[in-house]
């Protein structure tokens, strides 16, 4: 009979235990949830939706918070455009890329066929002049640094912003030297816009594509980070 007993206290403070646990897993997860809603409402980046050249007003900020930005938007796959006061693109650096070698989709854009975006992109009889960060459009236009490593996204970030030099990492010896850059100048990126202050805009841009694929056209959506000079 004891015996008994005791089996029935034991599966009764089993039971309890259960209970208890089940109920820490429920409080742990609504406060999760809780924490997950607020930081959703701070950031300023989630659900904005705009056209190129609109969007939230963030916050004013100087190189200091761009560049970290700036290092992330290949890991994160977003657009980093920079902008005059006049909200011109800021030509970054021309690409030496064979157009023929595109990605048929990517030749669509510079066709302003579907693109919004397409004011990113100058094209002359000496080149394409690119105006934006974004490696999706990078690895369309068969760009060097986009060979298989973050690490070679860096490189080419660290030559752009302190005006060095991107050496091709197929051995052919051919670089992209953005200290001689016309757009850039001596010291690069960071010398271009030293002591200078930016409006920041974060949004989203949302535009038609041909899906290579399934051969249709396609809706895209990119976030967007835009630098304003004050």
């Amino acid at each position: 009979m004891e015996n008994a007993i005791d089996a029935l206290k034991m599966a009764f403070g089993m039971l309890v235990f259960v209970m208890a646990l089940t109920l820490a897993i429920r409080t742990l997860g609504m406060a999760r949830e809780t924490a997950d809603i607020m930081l959703t409402k701070a950031d300023p980046t989630t659900h904005a939706e705009y056209e190129l050249g609109t969007g939230d007003l963030v916050r004013t900020v100087g190189l200091e918070t761009i560049i970290p930005s700036l290092y992330k938007y290949y890991k994160e796959d977003y657009m980093v455009v920079f902008q005059q006061r006049n909200g011109e693109p800021y030509k970054i650096y021309r690409s030496q890329t064979n157009n023929v070698l595109w990605a048929d989709s990517y030749k669509n854009l510079w066709n302003n066929n579907y693109d919004p975006t397409s004011d990113l992109r100058f094209n002359d009889d000496n080149g394409y002049d690119i105006a934006c960060f974004d490696v999706e459009e990078e690895t369309a236009r068969r760009e060097p640094w986009t060979a298989n490593a973050d690490i070679y996204f860096k490189r080419n970030l660290d030559a752009i912003l302190y005006g060095g030099v991107f050496t091709y990492p197929d051995g052919s010896g051919r670089t992209y030297d953005y200290g001689q850059s016309q757009h850039l100048g001596n010291g690069g990126l960071i010398k271009k816009f030293e002591n200078k202050q930016f409006d920041e805009y974060i949004g989203e841009s949302t535009y038609e594509t041909f899906n290579e694929y399934s051969q249709m056209m396609a809706t895209k959506t990119k976030r967007v980070i835009i630098y304003r000079e004050k």
